[in-house]
């Protein structure tokens, strides 16, 4: 696994620019760092915090901490402006003590000789949680590179401590897992910024609109199959839109019109849900 770094005290320098993004390489999804970076330059600082906020999200299966789960409510109220810089900031100093607390517990093991790589990788999502209360630009890359190391490290300890294959193997499998929900969180915010879609004023109904905001506001997405037929009821003839709201089995469907169909887990700052509603 290498050498564990000191969180935040120790921060990294700039990540190292990655090389030209083609459209070919963002429907691949093959590096999520470059993918991250590329998605980084293109949102709003809002829609960099809500890309954060779904990689948190996740991290909580790693580390389900109480003053995590409340501060990712926080986190998405911040990035629409319902809390002020004040509570902001208190929320990432919470969020700090919590990294800097169990980051200790894994110091003590390794100091006592037997290292405790599990506070490590719950470290790893409190500095995740913090950094993603920046003010802007969102470090959106350092967050997916700690809750990636968190999830990588978490799989790790599951595999050293399962004795059976069938075990190690649903252990890999999970790892894998993790990091393809950080890939869908990037799909689902950014869309396909090769083929942007302009929303018309005509398609947002009074029913378009209704269900867009029920499944913002309530973060529950099951409604987007029904979104996609009052797009279409509506006059939208987009496949990438209809499509984006009818699948959500993640990864990769079959080609439409000549281009793969990017399914993914929806968040908020959906791609197609902000368009609707006209959010930046």
């Amino acid at each position: 696994m290498g050498t564990r770094r000191a969180p935040f005290a120790a921060r990294r320098g700039p990540t190292p620019k990655a090389s030209p993004m083609t459209e070919a390489d963002w429907l691949a999804g093959t590096s999520i760092s470059s993918m991250v970076q590329f998605a980084a330059e293109h949102l709003s600082t809002r829609r960099q915090r809500l890309v954060a906020a779904g990689f948190c999200r996740t991290a909580l299966a790693t580390f389900s901490h109480p003053d995590l789960v409340e501060s990712l409510a926080l986190l998405e109220q911040y990035a629409d402006g319902l809390i002020s810089e004040a509570g902001a900031e208190k929320a990432r100093q919470r969020c700090r003590a919590l990294a800097q607390q169990v980051f200790e517990e894994y110091r003590a093991s390794k100091a006592g000789g037997e290292p405790n790589l599990r506070p490590y990788a719950q470290a790893e999502v409190a500095w995740a949680f913090a950094y993603a209360f920046n003010y802007s630009p969102v470090p959106v890359d350092e967050i997916c590179s700690r809750v990636d190391d968190a999830a990588t490290t978490t799989h790790a300890v599951d595999l050293h401590n399962r004795r059976h294959w069938d075990a190690l193997s649903a252990a890999t499998r999970s790892e894998h897992t993790a990091r393809a929900r950080l890939q869908q969180i990037v799909w689902d915010v950014v869309g396909n910024p090769f083929r942007p879609v302009a929303f018309l004023p005509e398609w947002r109904t009074d029913t378009v609109l209704a269900l867009a905001r029920q499944m913002y506001e309530a973060r529950e997405f099951s409604a987007m199959p029904i979104l996609a037929d009052a797009l279409q009821d509506a006059g939208c003839d987009s496949d990438e839109v209809l499509n984006h709201c009818r699948d959500a089995g993640g990864g990769l469907g079959e080609p439409v019109g000549g281009s793969p169909v990017l399914r993914s887990e929806h968040v908020r700052g959906c791609w197609v849900v902000d368009g609707v509603l006209g959010m930046e």
